[in-house]
């Protein structure tokens, strides 16, 4: 049977960044554009601290660059540089995959297995549901990570690209590119992936 839980949802502020970022990624907003709180707080609803908090967001997944006591402005986004984000994503998720076959406990396997169980459920209910699947592919990834228990890969990982604001945000873009799976093809692959750290397998996971 399906596990009862859910993707959790996104955070206001968190949801507001996901719409921005993919507004950068589509070249709604020009690389060095300057964002206004002001006036995404009147396009939100919203005040300005769920603004803020969400370019904070978009802040630490590059997608916005800002100076003291200056406004964000947009970061360039070119399909090269979302490339080499992806790249080092994943040289680092495979690093934490290798410590996870040294370091995951039976607990830490079930609840994994727990967790791709529901991404399969999200998938086969909804496959085009990408918001929730993404979301529950986030809360997976950052069990492989507690699995690991690699402090300093974690850390820099979290760094490049730790939040599923990429994911969500760049699904649109590269879909029609080879550079995004499908639904289907990413739970093969986490599949694939914790068999081989239940195996103890480091290469292959």
């Amino acid at each position: 049977d399906l596990p009862q839980e859910e993707a959790p949802p996104l955070t206001l502020p968190e949801q507001i960044a996901v719409t921005l970022a993919r507004d950068i990624v589509n070249s709604r907003f020009a690389e060095g554009e300057k964002l206004s709180e002001a006036k995404l707080a009147e396009r939100f609803h919203v005040s300005r601290g769920p603004i803020r908090d969400a370019i904070e967001l978009l802040e630490r997944n590059m997608f916005v660059y800002s100076r003291p006591r200056r406004s964000a402005r947009v970061a360039s986004m070119t399909r090269y540089s979302i490339r080499q984000v992806f790249d080092m994503r994943a040289m680092l998720s495979g690093l934490a995959a290798r410590y996870a076959t040294r370091n995951a406990t039976p607990a830490d396997m079930a609840e994994m297995r727990a967790r791709l169980a529901i991404l399969a459920g999200l998938h086969r209910r909804d496959p085009e549901g990408a918001d929730a699947i993404y979301a529950q592919n986030y809360r997976l990834w950052l069990k492989l990570h507690e699995a690991a228990r690699a402090r300093n890969i974690s850390f820099i990982t979290a760094s490049v690209s730790g939040a599923g604001i990429w994911q969500l945000a760049l699904r649109d873009r590269l879909s029609a590119g080879d550079q995004t799976l499908s639904g289907r093809e990413l739970i093969e692959d986490w599949e694939a992936m914790l068999t081989a750290i239940e195996a103890r397998d480091e290469a292959e996971a």
